[in-house]
């Protein structure tokens, strides 16, 4: 069967968070027994002491290094910047442990979304992709509804990169299973990626066309370099995902442990 790839039916995306946000109560205990404040996943939502000077210190550093080579600053780009920054560290956006828990939701939806795709088991002739705006336009509506989360613009940044990179290093195991288990309710499985693998492959072909083509042989190289990336997943510890798809389904997902094989059936739907 050939498969292709589209985008998931919104309807879809808000069942699933609508199932989600009904277990708000006791994901937040699952995740913070002792606690909500007194937790790693309350942390990048508090304020922190002159955070707010730091960011506003790259943009002066960046407005002063463009005046010293052209003379001038654009007023409009430090006046933006001041609004910018008020925005990421305005007190406490969210209010309440629901509405930070509901952006751990869909940072962890949209983690799964970059590491996988979903699928429906009873007809898996489609891959689906998830994107991004529409987890944000679904979670702003549902959030209205329900009134489980202030009501803001869904796709504005509403806290700082740094503190949007800490959380790539919090364990969200918890919220990544809640996720599968409820896509699992509505008949989806989850089918593992990897982007990186997949740009190692596309630069690859790349190469072996310009070989066959013009002589150059950079292919072999490149060729190392991918089974090697695979080799290193392969022995490493699986990502937080996936350990969240075995404690779920008692098995491996489709795709992991990477092959060449699945890296060149993905690149070849996507």
């Amino acid at each position: 069967m050939r498969h292709k790839a589209t985008y998931l039916d919104n309807e879809i995306l808000y069942q699933v968070l609508e199932l989600l946000y009904q277990r708000i109560d006791e994901l937040i205990h699952e995740l913070a027994p002792e606690g909500w404040n007194n937790s790693p996943y309350h942390f990048p939502f508090e304020r922190i002491e002159h955070e707010r000077e730091a960011l506003y210190r790259t943009y002066e550093i960046v407005g002063q290094a463009f005046e010293q080579r052209f003379g001038y600053c654009p007023r409009r780009y430090l006046q933006e910047s001041t609004k910018m920054v008020d925005i990421l560290l305005q007190p406490n956006i969210y209010n309440s442990s629901e509405g930070e828990i509901t952006y751990l939701i869909e940072f962890a939806l949209i983690q799964l979304t970059k590491q996988g795709l979903v699928f429906k088991s009873s007809d898996p002739a489609y891959y689906y992709i998830i994107d991004e705006f529409d987890i944000g336009e679904q979670s702003y509506a549902l959030g209205k509804t329900l009134g489980v989360i202030d009501a803001t613009m869904p796709n504005v940044p509403l806290i700082s990169p740094a503190r949007n990179e800490l959380l790539c290093h919090l364990d969200l195991s918890a919220l990544y299973a809640a996720i599968l288990k409820t896509f699992g309710q509505l008949d989806y499985d989850w089918r593992y990626r990897n982007e990186e693998l997949e740009c190692r492959w596309l630069r690859w072909q790349i190469a072996h066309t310009m070989n066959r083509n013009n002589g150059k042989n950079s292919q072999q190289k490149l060729w190392q370099e991918l089974n090697k990336s695979i080799a290193s997943i392969t022995r490493g510890q699986p990502p937080d995902e996936v350990i969240a798809y075995i404690s779920t389904n008692e098995r491996l997902p489709l795709g992991y442990p990477p092959t060449i094989a699945d890296i060149e059936y993905i690149t070849s739907i996507i």
